[in-house]
């Protein structure tokens, strides 16, 4: 039932939400692919994770302008 549905991923955001992921990777453990988008504050880069392979979005922000 929905009621159920609910109860269940309340429970499993709140066990989430209490014991984020922790993040131990650094700006070494990518590799810069190309640039996706820039704007006004900084760009969008594709990254490649050296260990794992996989590709992800990475903004970069202009420390200045922000």
């Amino acid at each position: 039932s929905v009621k159920e549905f609910l109860a269940k991923a309340k429970e499993d955001f709140l066990r989430k939400w209490e014991s984020p992921p922790q993040n131990t990777a650094g700006l070494d453990d990518f590799e810069r692919q190309k640039t996706l988008g820039t704007g006004s504050f900084g760009r969008v880069m594709m990254v490649k994770h050296k260990s794992t392979e996989q590709y992800y979005a990475m903004k970069i922000l202009d420390k200045q302008k922000v």
